[in-house]
């Protein structure tokens, strides 16, 4: 490989060497899980790894690497506070439905593949790789911004978009927090959320979410060459619009709650 040529794009044989080490690491998680998902009999263990596998991608990229920019440790530190607090959130709420079967979204999968053949290594290749191939996609741009050197200093849009994703962070813990609140009443079964933040959104966790790796992508606006790296909060906007958010779920609950459409 040229690597004259892809250093153009930001992308070294040491940023690389990084990367791969980092997808490993998530690969050898992902099969981990599959085993878990096995032994419980669903696979919703996989939402556990979801944030932390940002905070492990982003200090192996700062302690990995040589660059050590401010733009790198405002990533590290966003990021870090963003994904420990999303993997803890998810991984109390696995703890709290696997015995109950899990996700609606892993049993919906399994149905589905169950019809023929064997549904463990389908669950494998269609439904764990896959979210390991959604890890690499996903932190392409946070990874590549922490790692490349001789950034210019942080300026005015920095800080601004900073202040967004921690704006987007509140806003996803009291989303949360208050759909967590609405579930644990039994006179709301059946109900729909529309008050607080749920009353401006109907989707407040997903668009948070959302906001968080764009508000990202804009920090490594000022890092050359990373222009490219869209492809992260493109990939992941489909994920939470298109595919198993936000579409999944309105489809899911207009069949649930008759008031939701």
């Amino acid at each position: 490989m040229n690597w004259a040529q892809m250093a153009a794009y930001g992308l070294t044989a040491e940023n690389a060497r990084i990367l791969v080490y980092t997808f490993l690491v998530h690969f050898a998680v992902i099969l981990i899980l599959w085993a878990i998902g096995r032994g419980h009999k669903n696979d919703s263990v996989l939402d556990m790894y979801w944030g932390f596998s940002f905070v492990i991608a982003v200090w192996m990229a700062y302690s990995l690497s040589a660059a050590d920019s401010a733009r790198a440790k405002l990533v590290v530190a966003l990021v870090t506070i963003w994904g420990a607090r999303l993997g803890y959130h998810l991984f109390s709420r696995w703890a709290r439905i696997h015995g109950m079967g899990g996700d609606l979204r892993y049993q919906d999968i399994k149905d589905k593949l169950s019809r023929s053949g064997s549904y463990a290594i389908k669950a494998l290749l269609m439904v764990y790789v896959p979210m390991w191939l959604a890890y690499v996609v996903s932190q392409l741009n946070m990874m590549l911004t922490i790692m490349t050197p001789a950034q210019a200093p942080l300026g005015t849009a920095d800080y601004f978009f900073a202040a967004v994703m921690v704006g987007a962070i509140v806003l996803e813990i009291t989303a949360d927090l208050q759909l967590d609140a609405f579930k644990a009443n039994h006179a709301n079964e059946g109900k729909i959320l529309d008050s607080g933040v749920w009353a401006w959104s109907r989707h407040p966790n997903y668009f948070a979410n959302c906001l968080c790796f764009w508000a990202v992508f804009a920090i490594s606006w000022q890092v050359p060459h990373l222009f490219w790296t869209i492809i992260s909060p493109l990939f992941m906007s489909y994920l939470l619009i298109g595919f198993t958010g936000k579409k999944w779920l309105d489809g899911h609950m207009s069949k649930r709650r008759p008031g939701y459409a």
